[in-house]
């Protein structure tokens, strides 16, 4: 076991892929270029020699004007996931570079639709590198991390940390920790918008992966971006800081945690868990205290959630829910038992509690229309329920424990009680 330090140091190298035109082309004969899935497709002018056919592929990549009579589906320069590549030709092959900073470019397919035998092979001359990259040595003071290692982000680091975040998928780091000396960014953006004008869905893995953690602390407030996947494997981490985000609208920290027995502590700062639509996990127990900002998915299951403070933003389901202070918004969902003994509670849904102990601070339920239906409530003295157009059904009633004075009930004008003993 080593103490390993991301340092983002090493030299830039920006890939390069050749595309090879060989044998007889002619007039009408096509080339379709695809990266990332999108494509642009040549169709070749008079004159139709391979040399001339890889120089139009060229200006069709660059956004150069036509040479001839030869026609493109689109430019380079028009499609976001080409704007960021380059284009040489010689002898009739084209070699595409990738970003200065190394950034992968993504599996380039050449396909040429001729009527004689001419075609097109595809190559990768040389591979992406530079100080983003997760699987160069030359990125870590130690060597890229393996099992049982403890790695750091810190004040070490010179750049971030965005490239091959895959790389340590099948890695069981013992600890993971992100300080608040740490400056930089720890994945990438959903939608890539490298040129604002031009955004497409990021293509390269957008979370540092690992296999499983058993302690990831992060204390990130100087951060711009953490995005961190313990797949399938019991983890278990501490939030008391996040920084900003460059991912516009999205929370600072992003954690994906998908095992039963995993937990997630927000003290401060603000975190999504499991936080894209559709992103299946499940944790045994959220906690959120102080300052601490939660929202969660809405494909996440958790056995549990206690919040003391903070605010939690809920789009799931929860077996057991204890709110004693901050807000709690419930989005999605169902929630076994809820016990309100202070903060503010706020159904957003039409989903159904099955036991709600209301024993302190306030159920508000002005924020949304929809029915909820509680089966079990129980209310005692110096609670609120706030119902002003009677969204909520009671299945069985509800069981005060308390004088009605001592009890704040706002519910819509005549509406009907029948009382009787508990």
């Amino acid at each position: 076991m080593a103490t390993i330090t991301w340092l983002g140091a090493a030299v830039p190298i920006p890939e390069k892929q050749t595309v090879t035109l060989a044998l007889t082309w002619a007039t009408g004969d096509t080339l379709e270029l695809i990266v990332n899935s999108k494509s642009l497709l040549l169709t070749a002018g008079s004159t139709a020699t391979v040399t001339q056919v890889a120089a139009d592929a060229v200006d069709m990549i660059n956004g150069a004007a036509a040479n001839d009579d030869e026609t493109r589906s689109a430019l380079g320069t028009s499609v976001g996931e080409w704007v960021g590549l380059t284009a040489t030709s010689a002898a009739g092959v084209v070699t595409v570079t990738g970003a200065a900073d190394g950034r992968p470019i993504g599996t380039i397919t050449a396909t040429a639709t001729t009527a004689g035998d001419g075609n097109a092979t595809q190559a990768v001359s040389i591979a992406a590198d530079g100080p983003g990259n997760v699987n160069n040595a030359d990125n870590w003071n130690g060597g890229v991390p393996d099992d049982d290692d403890d790695i750091v982000f810190d004040h070490s680091a010179s750049g971030s940390c965005l490239y091959t975040l895959e790389q340590l998928a099948a890695v069981a780091p013992a600890s993971i920790t992100i300080t608040k000396g740490f400056r930089h960014q720890i994945g990438l953006p959903e939608t890539n918008q490298d040129n604002n004008s031009l955004p497409y869905d990021e293509p390269n893995e957008t979370y540092f992966q690992v296999v499983s953690c058993a302690d990831v602390k992060i204390e990130s407030i100087s951060a711009q971006m953490i995005k961190i996947d313990t797949q399938s494997a019991e983890s278990h981490a501490i939030i008391t800081g996040s920084g900003s985000t460059v991912e516009a609208g999205t929370p600072p920290v992003l954690i994906k945690a998908n095992h039963a027995s995993s937990t997630v502590a927000v003290r401060a700062g603000s975190v999504g868990l499991n936080y894209e639509p559709k992103t299946t996990g499940q944790i045994a127990t959220g906690y959120v205290s102080g300052t601490g900002v939660l929202e969660i998915g809405d494909s996440t299951t958790i056995a549990t959630l206690t919040q003391r403070d903070g605010s939690v933003v809920a789009h799931n389901t929860i077996t057991t829910v204890t709110v004693g202070g901050g807000t709690f918004e419930h989005r999605s969902g169902t929630i076994t038992t809820l016990t309100l003994s202070g903060g503010t509670v706020f159904p957003v849904t039409n989903g159904t509690y099955t036991t709600v102990n209301h024993n302190g601070g306030v159920l508000d339920c002005t924020r949304d229309t929809r029915t909820q239906t509680i089966t079990n409530y129980s209310m005692l003295a110096g609670t609120t329920l706030r119902d002003p157009l009677n969204t909520l059904t009671f299945t069985n009633g509800m069981d005060i424990y308390a004088r009605i004075k001592d009890v704040t009930l706002e519910q819509a004008p005549r509406t009907t009680y029948s009382i009787s003993a508990i």
